[in-house]
């Protein structure tokens, strides 16, 4: 979170010299980087969280695993790569309006070659539970990132080429530390017994992967088509002050997913399992509120006024946030037992669901009307994926948090969008103290569950500390 809110405070800086054209290029560069970046890896990252946890007690199995999932990632991302760039250097005018094949395009696709040993590091790190080793990484890349961004678009008033320049130059200092962590895992074999297990297991999530990035592709492009790239700008600036809230997804995913493996092999019931996942929605439900409330009132205070029509947007995309939790919470469960293949079925609801909200009603709405369509996208994800965790699932997600969330989201977005100004700081802030107190009262100081899981929580932190000072 701190570079987030480093890189959020320096949003009044950005927007004096980007222009909202300046960040619609710059969104449309960063959802195709998500699409040329999860084709290139053909799910093969996903798949070293799962069988990472197979081959961990084998040292030197544990290294011929990770050197062929090297291999194989470096192989398809520059063959891959190079077909999508002579693809873009022909028919760049035509799929991206407005953003040149050179420099953008070509960053784009350099960045994400260039990421493939990054992306197998971080789930050695995730799989790995060495959150130090993440944290450290994460703060480094974002200050540097930061730093560079503001020498090439305040120094040098480089526009949105000086975003993309200084996103190069971040991804080839980390793809050089990459290199050096991955040294010792790089000493083991090549294994196509272990190729072949493992691209089974990533290529049954790549359509599902593939979707989730396609989906926002697909709406700035119509958006793009339909309007202007200074409307996308708009879109873009409300998904930046939305960030927080998505950082903070990746994070409980990075994190949560080691734990819940390791949870279900050592057998727990679903009870226990289900307490976790109660205290984890109502810690993301108070996180989603506070941005909710809070964000929209400050866009008019720290942004030129060529940037206020964002205010609106920021709240629809907030909620996306805790429909993304709920479709986690109930998905994780699918991946354990290995049950992957049903995960496209959730994408293609997305997909459908996002793309006609967005034809519907984008000349209409513009940037709001992708906002609306991403939200919907994500409610209708979620309960396709909770509906195939329970049919196929063996620990289910309690039934009650769908409608929890379904009420928590309802109530919010109707008193967004007909009682409370986006512009009357005092009472919105007062209203997520309300109901943060709410949450907090009937979810964890009247369920003894919660509670005796939280302790027992508190009581083996201090276990292990005294051992360890032992």
């Amino acid at each position: 979170m701190v570079p987030k809110v480093i890189s959020f405070f320096l949003i009044p800086i950005y927007t004096i010299y980007l222009k909202p054209s300046d960040y619609g290029i710059v969104e449309i560069c960063a959802s195709l980087f998500q699409v040329i970046y999860t084709f290139t890896r053909l799910g093969m990252p996903g798949s070293v969280s799962r069988f990472y946890f197979d081959h961990k007690d084998d040292p030197q199995e544990l290294r011929n695993y990770v050197k062929t999932v090297y291999d194989f990632l470096v192989f398809a991302s520059i063959v891959i790569s190079l077909i999508i760039g002579l693809i873009f250097y022909f028919f760049a005018d035509n799929i991206t309006p407005g953003v040149l094949f050179a420099p953008f395009i070509l960053i784009v696709i350099l960045n994400s070659a260039l990421s493939a040993n990054s992306s197998l590091q971080l789930r050695l790190l995730q799989s790995t539970e060495n959150s130090k080793y993440s944290a450290l990484l994460n703060i480094s890349n974002a200050f540097i990132g930061i730093i560079a961004a503001i020498v090439f678009v305040a120094g040098f008033k480089m526009g949105a080429k000086g975003i993309l320049y200084s996103q190069l130059l971040t991804t080839i200092i980390f793809f050089i530390q990459a290199q050096i962590y991955l040294r010792p895992y790089l000493k083991g074999q090549f294994k196509w017994s272990m190729l072949k297990s493992s691209f089974t297991y990533g290529i049954n999530t790549l359509p599902h992967l593939m979707f989730i990035v396609l989906t926002p592709f697909i709406s700035k492009l119509l958006l793009v088509h339909t309007g202007t790239i200074a409307a996308l700008g708009i879109y873009s600036l409300a998904i930046r002050f939305a960030q927080p809230l998505q950082m903070l997804y990746t994070a409980f995913n990075q994190a949560y997913t080691p734990i819940y493996f390791s949870l279900r092999k050592e057998g727990a019931d679903s009870l226990k399992i289900n307490y976790y996942s109660t205290l984890i929605w109502v810690g993301c439900s108070i996180l989603f509120m506070g941005m909710f409330f809070v964000l929209p009132p400050l866009i008019p205070l720290i942004t030129p006024e060529r940037f206020h029509a964002s205010a609106s947007i920021v709240p629809v995309l907030c909620c996306t946030f805790i429909w993304q939790i709920i479709y986690y919470l109930s998905i994780v469960e699918l991946f354990y037992t290995k049950n992957n293949r049903f995960v496209s079925l959730m994408s293609v609801s997305v997909l459908i669901a996002n793309t006609l909200i967005t034809l519907i009603f984008v000349k209409k709405y513009g940037p709001e009307a992708l906002a609306w369509g991403q939200f919907i996208g994500f409610f209708c994800m979620a309960l396709v994926a909770n509906f195939i965790s329970k049919k196929y699932g063996e620990v289910k997600l309690t039934k009650g948090l769908i409608w929890q969330t379904f009420f928590v989201s309802l109530i919010c977005l109707t008193l967004d969008k007909f009682i409370i100004p986006s512009d009357m700081f005092a009472i919105r802030s007062l209203i997520f103290v309300i109901f943060t107190s709410i949450l907090l009262y009937f979810f964890i100081w009247r369920n003894k569950g919660i509670l005796n899981l939280i302790l027992s929580l508190k009581l083996n932190k201090k276990s292990a500390t005294s051992k360890s000072t032992a």
